[in-house]
C-alpha cells in the first residue's frame, strides 16, 4: 500500500481545558453567580498550619436526585481550631488506609447524618481573602441517580441514595449493595442482548525478524555470561516477530486495519458512530491516536472516538465498552482498531544487551522485550437486529489483581518485565476468575475454540493445563508474530474465523500487565 502525504498526522500539542456545565437553567443560573477562582490545596499534614489558616469550612451538601450533570445544594458552617480538625483529618487518614474511609472516624460522630466533609484551605484560596463561601458539588450517575464518586475523606453517608444500613453496620457509599456488583471480591459479570460482530480483520506487518537473528547480535553477550542462544525459539516459542517500515506509523497501520473491517462489513463508514483505539504503542501522548485514525478513514464529525489504553487486555475490554453502547442505543456501529509496533523496542533493547556491562539480570529483565511483535487489527460491531448473522457477543467477566502492577512496566524504549513472578500470578488472576465465571456461564463444559493472549508457549501450556483447556482448540500465532499487545487476540481471531463453523462457541481470553483480565463468548 502506498504512504501518501495525505495519510500522515501532525502532531499538534495542545493544551487542554477542562469545564463545567450545569444541567438546567437553574443551577446555570447557581453556578454563574459563584465566583471560583484557582484553588491552592493545603499540603498534608494540617498540623502545620499556623493560627491564621486554622479556620475550616465545614461544607454540608444534600445530593439531588437526577439525570446527568452536577447536581448540588450547599450550606456553610464555620468552626475554629486546627486540633479538633488535625484529629477527624488524622483519623479519616487512617480509616482510608486500612481499606475504609467511611467506618468510626470523629468526623462520623462529629458530623450529622447529612454528608459532611471538612476541607482545611486558607480563606484566601478560595474565593478572595475573608470569603467564607464553600460550594460542595456531587456528580450524580446518569443511569443511577447516585454519586459517580464520593469524596475521600467524607465523614458522614448522605442523601437519599445511601441506603440506611442495619443495626450495628456502617453504610458504605459506592459499595457493591449501592453500586449493584454481586461480590465486590469476585468478577464484574456482563452480558450483551443484541450486538454481533460483524467483521475482524488483521494487517500484517511486512518485514520478518526471526530470534535467529536475534541471537546473533547478541552472540558475544551470550558467549560471555554463558547463556546459550536459542532460549527465544526454544523455550519462549518465538520463532519470528514482524516489523513495520520505519516510514509506517502506528496511526497509519491502524487505519488500514479499519478500512479493511468496514470494507469487510459492508456498511457505510457515515454510520459509525463510535471509534475506539486501544493501541499501547504511540508516537505522542496527546491527541489521541483514535484522533489520527478517525481522520485516515473520512469517518462523520458525529462519531466519538477516543483511545482505550489496559496494555494487552485494551481490545477486549472495547468489545465491552462498545457493545454496551449499542446495546445501550447510544451507537449504531462501532469500530475498534489496534496498531502495534516493536522495531524501536527491540533495537535499543539489543543495543543495550550489547554492551560490556550487561549482565545475566539484565538478560533476563528485558527477555520478554524480545518476544514483542508488530502487527494491526480492527473489528466492526453492530446490531444484531439489522444484521442477524453476525456473531453474536453473548458477554463475559473481568477480575483485577493491581496489586502486581509493577510486574511489567514499560515505554516505546524499554520494557521491564519479572517473568516468572508474572507467569505465576497471571495464572493465578486467571484461575480464579474461571472459578467465580462458572456462577454465570457453563465455559468450564468445553467451548469450540478458546482465543488466548499469545504470549509464549510456556503461557500457553500452564494456562491450558491450570484450567483443564483442551490445547488443540487454542489457535497460536506468537510462533509466527510474537506477542502483539491487545492486536494479539483480534488478529489470531480474524485467522481462524473463516474455519469457524456456524454456531460454534468462540471464548475470547484477555490478560494484561496490571493485572487485569477479562473474558468475552462470542457464538459464531
Amino acid at each position: 500500500m502506498p504512504f501518501d502525504r495525505a495519510t500522515s498526522a501532525p502532531w499538534a500539542q495542545n493544551g487542554s481545558v477542562m469545564t463545567a456545565t450545569a444541567a438546567t437553567p437553574q443551577r446555570a443560573m447557581m453556578m454563574a453567580s459563584l465566583t471560583v477562582p484557582r484553588v491552592q490545596l493545603p499540603q498534608w499534614p494540617y498540623a502545620a498550619m499556623t493560627p491564621s489558616q486554622s479556620s475550616v469550612s465545614i461544607r454540608t451538601c444534600s445530593a439531588v436526585r437526577g439525570v446527568g450533570g452536577l447536581n448540588f445544594s450547599t450550606r456553610t458552617n464555620r468552626v475554629s481550631g486546627a486540633a479538633e480538625v488535625n484529629e477527624r483529618a488524622t483519623a479519616s487518614r487512617k480509616a482510608i488506609e486500612s481499606g475504609n474511609p467511611f467506618a468510626n472516624s470523629p468526623m462520623r460522630r462529629a458530623c450529622p447524618r447529612g454528608a459532611a466533609t471538612a476541607y482545611p484551605s486558607r480563606d484566601s484560596d478560595v474565593g478572595g481573602r475573608g470569603s467564607k463561601k464553600r460550594i460542595a458539588m456531587r456528580p450524580v450517575s446518569p443511569l443511577r441517580g447516585r454519586p459517580a464518586f464520593a469524596a475521600l475523606y467524607t465523614g458522614c453517608s448522605a442523601g437519599p441514595w445511601a441506603r440506611r444500613a442495619p443495626p450495628g453496620s456502617e453504610p458504605l457509599v459506592g459499595s457493591a449493595s449501592e453500586t449493584g456488583a454481586s461480590n465486590v471480591s469476585g468478577n464484574s459479570k456482563y452480558h450483551h442482548r443484541g450486538v454481533g460482530v460483524l467483521s475482524v480483520e488483521a494487517v500484517e506487518a511486512p518485514e520478518v525478524v526471526t530470534s535467529a537473528w536475534i541471537d546473533e547480535q547478541l552472540a558475544v553477550t551470550y558467549e560471555r555470561l554463558a547463556l546459550r542462544p536459542g532460549l527465544l525459539a526454544e523455550l519462549a516459542g518465538v520463532k519470528e516477530r514482524r516489523w513495520w517500515p520505519e516510514e509506517v506509523t502506528f496511526d497509519q497501520a491502524a487505519g488500514w486495519a479499519g478500512r479493511k473491517a468496514i470494507d469487510s462489513a459492508r456498511v457505510d463508514a457515515s454510520h459509525i458512530g463510535m471509534l475506539i483505539s486501544t493501541s499501547v504503542c504511540k508516537h505522542h501522548l496527546e491527541p489521541s491516536m483514535a484522533c489520527a485514525v478517525h481522520d485516515h478513514l473520512g469517518l462523520g464529525t458525529s462519531c466519538t472516538n477516543f483511545d482505550l489504553a489496559n496494555a494487552c487486555l485494551g481490545f477486549v475490554n472495547a468489545m465491552h465498552l462498545a457493545a454496551t453502547a449499542i446495546d445501550a442505543g447510544f451507537v449504531k456501529y462501532a469500530l475498534l482498531v489496534d496498531a502495534e509496533g516493536s522495531r524501536r523496542t527491540q533495537l535499543a533493547t539489543i543495543a543495550r544487551l550489547q554492551r560490556a556491562e550487561t549482565t545475566v539480570a539484565d538478560v533476563f529483565d528485558e527477555f520478554a522485550s524480545l518476544t514483542l511483535g508488530s502487527g494491526a487489527a480492527a473489528m466492526v460491531l453492530g446490531p444484531l437486529d439489522d444484521h442477524p448473522d453476525a456473531h453474536r457477543l453473548v458477554g463475559g467477566i473481568a477480575r483485577a489483581a493491581t496489586a502486581h502492577h509493577t510486574l511489567c512496566v514499560g515505554d516505546l524504549d524499554r520494557m521491564h518485565t519479572d517473568t516468572k513472578r508474572l507467569l505465576d500470578a497471571g495464572l493465578e488472576l486467571v484461575d480464579a476468575a474461571w472459578a467465580d465465571a462458572a456462577e454465570v456461564f457453563d465455559w468450564a463444559d468445553g467451548m469450540d475454540q478458546y482465543v488466548i493472549h499469545q504470549v509464549s508457549a510456556v503461557h500457553t501450556r500452564m494456562m491450558c493445563e491450570r484450567l483443564g483447556i483442551d490445547a488443540t482448540k487454542v489457535p497460536l500465532t506468537f510462533p509466527q508474530y510474537g506477542n502483539v499487545g491487545p492486536a494479539a487476540i483480534p488478529i489470531t481471531l480474524a485467522g481462524v474465523a473463516p474455519a469457524i463453523a456456524t454456531g460454534a462457541r468462540v471464548l475470547c481470553m484477555g490478560i494484561g500487565s496490571g493485572l487485569n483480565t477479562s473474558f468475552t463468548e462470542i457464538v459464531w
